[in-house]
């Protein structure tokens, strides 16, 4: 079993949406329109987390390798799955104004085609809650190399 690295990173969100980008995307660079308005999205170049509240924060957890073992037994409310390549850093980004910089770096991870689970979870007593930022939400991002026995 290969390791795992894993990444966190805890983000102010805007406007629903968040993403997790790579490839050709810089601070410049905004997230593929495929990726916009969808409800969660797996596209080239961008995983979209679609937020359940209007403003708040969400916790990503990323891994990549070997899935770590508590991440199976976490509890979420959706999951998606696709299959992308993945080349270049992976950065984070979120469309919440007040941030001076909206883009984190997580760095960058060996190029090739990955098999992507989203897993995402929020609170449902929090979903009119605008502007409560006490209501954390998670995604759980995990890449797996697609020549990597799962």
């Amino acid at each position: 079993m290969c390791e795992s690295k894993i990444f966190q990173e805890k983000v102010a969100v805007g406007y629903k949406t968040a993403w997790l980008l790579w490839g050709e995307f810089s601070a410049t660079d905004s997230p593929p329109e495929a990726a916009r308005g969808a409800e969660s999205a797996i596209v080239q170049g961008a995983v979209l987390v679609h937020s359940a509240v209007d403003r708040g924060l969400i916790q990503f957890d990323v891994s990549v390798g070997a899935e770590p073992q508590d991440w199976l037994a976490k509890e979420w409310t959706s999951e998606l799955k696709g299959r992308q390549t993945i080349d270049g850093s992976l950065l984070i980004m979120s469309l919440d104004m007040s941030s001076e910089e909206p883009y984190e770096n997580l760095g960058e991870i060996p190029p090739g085609p990955y098999d992507i689970t989203l897993r995402q979870w929020h609170d449902e007593s929090h979903i009119d809650a605008i502007g409560d930022k006490s209501g954390t939400e998670r995604a759980w991002i995990h890449l797996a190399p697609c020549d990597q026995e799962q």
